[in-house]
């Protein structure tokens, strides 16, 4: 039975569009045309398929690249080995003669090829076959008596959770047509190859297969077919991806790095880097450009003409472009003011844009089942696209109405799901234009859970000082700051194997969203460029500053 709120606000919605709104079971009457209603605590459609695999949370971003080789490998009769147990009895498996050596050599390895972000060690990517017979775990504070692992007094059983499962990378790996088989396969020739190897990298290797025994092969074939119905979506009979423009982008970055002559480690950290970076900016494009064409979609519903929310010509003209304005890499202390154009940015990305987009994902799924019930184009596989809408809806003018109608109860139903007091839901009943009401209504009711699946799986990617980090924490605070790690492989990634000019560098930085905060910081960008060997300069003309990598 609907609540007398809800029905007072149906009514009221009626009264300002002249659409007669009538709830039927499970299904809402606009003016004659039936929306179908999601089932009871099945609002909130956080599926956005051609934009994003699945809502991922947020986790250590070295493992990206470590479920990716997993989801390569054969299917396994017998469960992964923790990584606790080799990191543990790593001394019983080392062949070195003395035990004083050994726990040496043990202690260095445990240093080298696991790493403590979070004070949880867990294990690196280092070689493929660490993957393939080894799995992260976690230390159970509450033992039920089904764990894996004792030690030391400690209970430890598999990870459960992760960021993405590996077939984020065949995603990321979409050309338009397929996905990029040969550099998905030029990647695992490098994770499994045994060029490279010290000594030491040899004597792990060889104590990670004696405990776990044989491995098996990676296949990209494998990884891809695990993805399965994830990249359909991406066909271009479905629409295509949110932007192609960044995926092509990120496969030739993630070709650079793989074929830089760079030391094993030093490559498998530049691969995840690389992941991490692109990742994070197209979390913030994708939160950005929906957010403007949820705006631009509202203001239509108004009658008035609508502008494209992104030309989607090149990254050069997206709305990201320079919008992450940025500190260069500091060294010791740099004060963080609140007005620093690096500290607004973030505030403008992340506050207004980031932290809103699970909910503008929701809301964009519900216009997307209004548009299709009032008589629009239904979007392929029902993907919400509401710059389509937008466009449609500016050459059927006579669905405007009833549009308007059906997304303003939807959000009063939206809240009547949720329980929201009578107050809040009179309170969304009188916003205006529809869209814009469900909008807000859903970023009011969902509030305290909209940063597991924006903010803290972008905090995990791209704040990482001294690892390849494009964001920083000052105290509380915040802000957009590139560090050296970062700056380095940034070079390489835009100037590839050529000498160009500084204002060409700056230009090609913006298509990634990066552009130093002020012109102060353009000139500390430069000097930070010339410390490591990276500009030239022929004048004290910017045109006369020339970039180019060392490697």
């Amino acid at each position: 039975m609907t609540r007398p709120a809800v029905s007072t606000a149906l009514t009221r919605i009626t009264q300002r569009t002249g659409v007669a709104l009538e709830i039927d079971g499970a299904t809402l009457d606009v003016g004659g045309h039936r929306v179908p209603l999601p089932a009871r605590s099945a609002w909130d459609n956080l599926r956005m398929r051609h934009a994003f695999p699945y809502a991922a949370r947020g986790d250590q971003r070295e493992k990206l690249l470590f479920t990716a080789i997993q989801d390569a490998g054969p299917e396994r009769t017998t469960p992964h080995r923790l990584d606790e147990e080799l990191r543990s009895d790593l001394e019983d498996y080392i062949s070195l003669p003395g035990a004083r050596t050994v726990g040496t050599v043990a202690d260095a390895m445990r240093g080298e090829y696991w790493t403590e972000p979070s004070k949880r060690p867990f294990l690196l990517p280092y070689h493929a076959d660490l993957p393939l017979a080894y799995t992260h775990s976690v230390l159970v504070k509450t033992p039920r008596g089904n764990e894996r692992l004792a030690r030391d007094g400690k209970t430890f059983n598999a990870a459960q959770y992760r960021m993405f499962a590996g077939y984020i990378l065949p995603f990321l790996c979409w050309d338009g047509t397929a996905v990029n088989t040969p550099l998905i396969d030029e990647l695992l020739q490098v994770v499994a190859s045994q060029d490279g190897l010290t000594l030491l990298d040899t004597l792990f290797l060889e104590a990670a297969r004696a405990l776990a025994g044989d491995t098996g092969e990676l296949s990209s074939e494998r990884l891809i077919d695990r993805a399965g119905s994830m990249l359909g979506p991406l066909e271009n009979s479905s629409g295509g991806p949110f932007c192609q423009h960044s995926l092509a982008l990120f496969q030739r970055d993630l070709a650079t790095v793989i074929r830089m002559a760079l030391p094993r480690a030093d490559r498998i950290a530049a691969i995840t880097q690389v992941i991490s970076l692109h990742l994070a900016t197209y979390y913030y494009r994708v939160a950005l450009v929906l957010g403007i064409e949820l705006e631009t979609l509202a203001a239509a519903t108004t009658g008035e003409a609508a502008t494209p929310a992104c030309p989607c010509t090149g990254l050069a003209a997206c709305p990201l472009a320079g919008a992450i304005k940025m500190r260069a890499p500091t060294r010791g202390f740099r004060a963080i003011s609140l007005s620093s154009p690096s500290r607004e940015s973030y505030l403008a990305l992340d506050r207004d844009r980031l932290l809103a987009m699970p909910a503008n994902i929701i809301a964009a799924n519900l216009l997307e089942r209004a548009w299709a019930a009032v008589g629009g184009t239904a979007s392929r596989e029902g993907t919400p696209r509401p710059a389509a809408i937008t466009a449609e809806l500016g050459l059927r003018q006579e669905l405007l109405r009833e549009f308007d109608a059906a997304a303003a109860a939807l959000s009063v139903l939206y809240a009547g799901d949720a329980d929201a007091a009578d107050s809040t839901i009179a309170h969304i009943a009188a916003r205006e234009p529809g869209p814009f009401a469900l909008q807000s209504a859903v970023i009011q009711i969902r509030r305290s859970r909209l940063k597991h699946t924006s903010r803290d799986v972008v905090h995990q990617l791209a704040h990482r000082p001294g690892e390849g980090a494009i964001l920083r924490k000052n105290g509380s605070l915040y802000y957009f700051e590139l560090d050296e790690d970062m700056l380095f492989l940034l070079v390489k990634l835009i100037c590839q194997d050529e000498t160009i000019a500084l204002d060409t560098f700056l230009t090609r930085l913006a298509e990634y969203g990066l552009a130093p905060q002020d012109r102060a910081e353009t000139d500390l960008l430069a000097s930070r460029l010339e410390e490591l060997g990276m500009l030239t300069r022929y004048s004290d003309a910017g045109e006369s500053n020339y970039v180019r990598h060392i490697f």
